[in-house]
């Protein structure tokens, strides 16, 4: 009799617990039940993208030529208002036409000034303030892009955190911080007020750190249309969609990392920088490392179309019906936006070859030639910028 009662206790506690569980998982929202798949080992149908059928409010933008401002490539920001261009000797501003304001910062051993690189930057929604982080450096620098001025530096209150791979301004108080994975900063990422206190964040123990150049993949960190962030920190983890203190997973992106060869290995680099409701953009970049030296082996880009669940390799990128080529890669920004750039040598190449063919339309004739006379080959390069639809 008392085995008999003991068993029907046991079964009503495992019931209740079950209830619970269920009651628990009925919270999840739905965005954590809809995680999508995407292995890059299939092979993919190749074919040219026109920007046209993946964005909206394409612009060309010729970046003002001064001593000043020259620059070899360019990796920055292009916003509504201004565009900043970040490499390795300098920052420069201009504003939304490409008109050259300031330089802003530059490569030094003085006050904000940086040493080796600029490792993460961001500017918050309304193009008042740019936020950067130099190589080694515990605090964030914070310049005024209105008045020109710097206001006071956001300092980093953890220990081992000097390296600031992606961060993203989320109000006009607040920004949330990737840091380097490999050190015991004991987060995955935080959020940090501009006075420099921690608000929250997600604690985790830092990964075993990872042969070069396997190591030096970056985590992605992005504000999407709808206000969330997404993070991407390892490629064999999910990107998580970020609510607080919640990770839900929304992407996983299956693939071979690493590939041994008879004289070393070939490390991929797989990323997602943008998923949104209709499109999602994924690179593939491999290193090779052979007989001791590093080099590059390939890379590709693909694009889900989550309406049709179809996924195909990005042959190149074109500008609209011009058929101007603009490479296979897209570098994305916050809310959707994106740009690319084109050298003006390597542009009026391309423009040369339009012409010749002269197949065009004479609208579309008019205008690339329009642009060939505008562009001299010792110009800086040329950004083609757009938003996701």
């Amino acid at each position: 009799m008392k085995s008999i009662l003991r068993l029907i206790l046991v079964s009503i506690f495992i019931a209740l617990l079950s209830a619970c569980g269920d009651k628990n998982q009925s919270k999840e929202p739905a965005s954590a039940q809809e995680m999508i798949t995407i292995d890059l080992n299939q092979e993919f149908e190749s074919k040219p993208i026109p920007l046209s059928q993946i964005a909206k409010d394409i612009r060309v933008i010729r970046l003002s030529s001064e001593e000043e401002s020259l620059m070899r490539y360019f990796r920055g920001f292009v916003g509504k208002k201004y565009i900043i261009s970040v490499t390795r000797k300098n920052i420069l501003q201009f504003d939304s036409n490409g008109k050259f304001i300031r330089t802003i910062t530059r490569s030094g051993k003085g006050p904000r000034e940086f040493s080796q690189m600029v490792m993460s930057w961001a500017v918050d929604d309304h193009e008042k303030h740019l936020f950067y982080n130099g190589f080694k450096n515990n605090y964030i620098c914070k310049f005024n892009l209105e008045t020109g001025e710097f206001e006071k530096d956001i300092n980093i209150p953890i220990e081992h955190c000097s390296d600031i791979f992606n961060m993203a301004s989320v109000n006009d108080t607040t920004l949330v911080i990737a840091p380097n994975k490999y050190k015991s900063s004991g987060y995955e990422y935080f959020s940090l007020s501009h006075s420099g206190r921690i608000i929250d964040g997600y604690k985790r123990k830092p990964i075993a750190k990872e042969l070069w150049p396997k190591s030096f993949n970056k985590p992605t960190l992005k504000k999407a249309d709808d206000e969330h962030l997404l993070l991407l920190t390892n490629q064999s983890e999910p990107m998580y969609r970020l609510d607080k203190k919640r990770r839900d997973p929304v992407l996983q992106i299956q693939g071979k990392d690493t590939t041994f060869i008879d004289e070393g290995f070939i490390v991929s680099f797989m990323n997602c920088t943008h998923t949104s409701e209709k499109y999602t953009y994924l690179t593939l970049s491999k290193v090779k490392e052979a007989f001791g030296a590093i080099m590059t082996a390939g890379d590709a880009s693909y694009l889900y179309d989550k309406k049709k669940n179809e996924t195909v390799e990005i042959k190149k990128f074109t500008y609209d019906t011009y058929g101007i080529p603009l490479g296979k890669r897209l570098m994305n920004l916050d809310r959707g936006v994106f740009y690319c750039s084109v050298n003006a040598i390597d542009l009026k190449n391309k423009l040369d070859k339009i012409i010749e063919k002269n197949e065009l339309p004479k609208k579309e004739m008019e205008w690339v030639k329009n642009l060939q006379d505008k562009v001299s080959e010792d110009d800086n390069p040329v950004i083609f910028s757009g938003k996701w639809i």
